[in-house]
């Protein structure tokens, strides 16, 4: 189901909970990383995250004791892969925890290069950090990896809007908004442009369909919107939503 429905959340954070039951830390971590991701506000998927990080740590650890003859003294001694996987689980991070973070990824990346999760986590982290445009580097080269990821797509454009909106902030704060009002002018076309080529790249894709009819409606293409709301009530997630403004259309 994941192969056939990258983007369905619900089928990875499944996939992910069924991997850690089985003891399969590894792939449990990178199924439960994109959940984490996606939903902060989900502490049950953070947990399990976090517990999968020390398994997979202690795992390794006793793997290696054994290997070397050494006693579990050594292997909970490790005080630098403690305080990875403290600065991990923490909600807010400092700036020093985020860098450490930062480095952990890039050399998870170039040990790695082919996982994506990798990839995704390093450019939510620069995100975070309003680092735009390194995350905006992060996805363009995860884009190499997997050139038809639609949840990359997603991160990826979200980083661009991301920094077209601090560019607005920054030029509002310094007075100027005629240049204000231009970037915003440019950023909502950018938003509306990226959709509708979204659209046509993965058409089966209903959230998009929702989404691009919400960029109709919003600017009284209400005929091109019907179509879009047609199609986006087929969305269990999103059909309360595409039937109201179906009918806002039609009315």
């Amino acid at each position: 189901m994941r192969e056939h429905c990258p983007s369905n959340i619900d089928v990875v954070e499944a996939l992910g909970r069924l991997y850690h039951t089985t003891k399969n830390y590894r792939a449990a971590r990178d199924c439960l990383e994109k959940v984490a991701l996606l939903r902060p506000s989900n502490v049950e998927v953070a947990k399990l995250l976090k517990d999968s990080e020390a398994l997979i740590t202690l795992n390794a650890g006793w793997e290696e004791a054994e290997r070397d003859g050494k006693d579990y003294k050594s292997v909970l001694a490790n005080k630098e892969q403690a305080v990875q996987l403290e600065r991990s689980g923490k909600a807010v991070k400092t700036e020093e925890d985020a860098e450490a973070l930062i480095k952990e990824a890039r050399a998870k990346i170039e040990a790695e290069p082919a996982n994506l999760n990798y990839r995704l986590h390093l450019g939510h982290l620069l995100a975070q950090q309003k680092r735009f445009d390194e995350a905006i580097e992060v996805y363009q080269e995860a884009r190499k990896v997997n050139p038809a990821d639609p949840e990359l797509d997603r991160r990826l454009n979200n980083a661009v809007v991301a920094r077209f909106d601090a560019e607005i902030e920054r030029l509002r704060a310094a007075g100027d908004e005629a240049d204000a009002a231009a970037r915003e002018t440019e950023r909502n076309q950018h938003v509306f442009d990226e959709l509708a080529e979204r659209v046509q790249r993965y058409p089966n894709d209903l959230r998009l369909r929702f989404e691009l009819g919400m960029q109709y409606f919003q600017y009284e293409y209400f005929d091109e919107a019907v179509q879009q709301f047609q199609l986006a009530q087929k969305s269990p997630k999103d059909r309360v939503q595409a039937l109201f403004h179906l009918a806002l259309c039609f009315r």
